[in-house]
């Protein structure tokens, strides 16, 4: 205290002293209540924060002050920093809704998956329940599997109980042709591929097979997965599983309605050193190919040497559409004149050798 200052009066140095240097006290009185914080919460990360509060109080004070200070000083600063206030306790509020509404989503959704996995009746009550329009339950399960499917392919890529709903529909209508083909592609989708993933994606296509020995699409996927997507662990067994595959795609081009590129396939076989076969394919599906496909069949015959067959084929295409368009072309082939001129092999001949008579 200075001489003659009467006594309670403020020195010349506190005065100067801002306000907010006073606050070490509380902070002081906060870290002593630290052990108390500890010991009442088990919460680290709030006792730490805490604790940085109480430190860090006088330094927050201070800046505050001059923040304020600035802001609020003028009068566009004013309207400046309430602006900033509104939208950012706007934006505070609309993410808060929006993390309620998420939780809020994720705890509506899982009891109701496990209710619907879990608690699926079995195959009796199923049918019991269709009330003799099993065809109907069977497709809306079909869909709910597609719905189950779908989420799980987004979300965890986990489908535990994807086999649960194949099995049901299966046992309401085993004649749901897509079934069986859309069970062999999904169980490989959204995870690495192993061997047990080609081997439930087989099953699936060869149960299909048991009630449409004709679907092409069943005999691809197998052959797919063999040709390409089995795992293989060396090149020796990546050729095995190749050859293994050719038979399965060979039947897919060679069935009714395949959509299979006679190209492609013969392409498999020139790979394997079968040219008969090779020129087989490219002959099997040339009327069902499309004309930028059927132009490639005729180069690679001219490729394999047949080009007369090639010339032959191209002329009596022509032919078709100026003569009788309204015919198909593979009866068209049989039909009068065109017959004496067919692609027939004879005993001692092969595909690979064949030429127009």
């Amino acid at each position: 205290m200075a001489e003659g200052q009467p006594a309670g009066a403020l020195s010349e140095d506190d005065k100067r002293r801002p306000w907010y240097h006073s606050l070490w006290l509380p902070s002081v009185l906060l870290l002593l209540l630290t052990p108390m914080v500890l010991e009442e919460t088990e919460d680290v990360g709030l006792s730490m924060l805490y604790v940085l509060g109480a430190i860090a109080l006088p330094r927050t004070v201070f800046w505050l002050y001059h923040w304020g200070g600035f802001w609020f000083g003028k009068p566009h600063r004013r309207r400046q920093a309430l602006v900033l206030i509104v939208v950012g306790v706007v934006m505070a509020g609309w993410t808060r809704m929006s993390r309620l509404d998420l939780q809020l989503a994720a705890a509506e959704m899982t009891p109701g998956e496990q209710a619907e996995t879990v608690y699926l009746p079995p195959a009796t009550m199923l049918k019991v329940a269709s009330l003799g329009y099993p065809n109907f339950l069977s497709d809306l399960l079909f869909l709910r599997a597609a719905h189950y499917f779908h989420d799980h392919l987004e979300g965890d890529r986990i489908f535990e109980h994807l086999e649960t709903y194949v099995e049901a529909v299966k046992a309401l209508d085993p004649y749901n042709k897509r079934l069986y083909g859309w069970a062999a592609q999904v169980v490989k989708l959204g995870q690495v591929i192993s061997k047990d993933v080609i081997a439930r994606s087989n099953a699936y296509a060869f149960e299909g097979l048991e009630y449409f020995p004709d679907d092409w699409r069943l005999y691809w996927d197998i052959g797919f997965n063999y040709f390409h997507d089995y795992p293989a662990k060396d090149e020796e067994e990546e050729l095995a599983m190749r050859k293994k595959a050719l038979p399965y795609i060979a039947l897919a081009a060679a069935l009714p309605g395949s959509e299979l590129d006679a190209n492609f396939v013969s392409g498999l076989y020139e790979r394997e050193n079968d040219e008969e076969m090779a020129v087989f394919h490219l002959y099997l599906r040339y009327w069902e190919a499309s004309p930028e496909q059927r132009e490639q069949i005729r180069g690679n015959l001219v490729r394999h040497g047949s080009l007369a067959n090639a010339e032959r084929l191209k002329r009596l295409e022509e032919r078709w559409r100026a003569d009788k368009p309204y015919v198909p072309i593979t009866l068209y082939e049989v039909m009068g004149k065109e017959a004496q001129k067919g692609l027939v092999p004879l005993k001692d001949q092969s595909w690979a050798t064949l030429e127009p008579r």
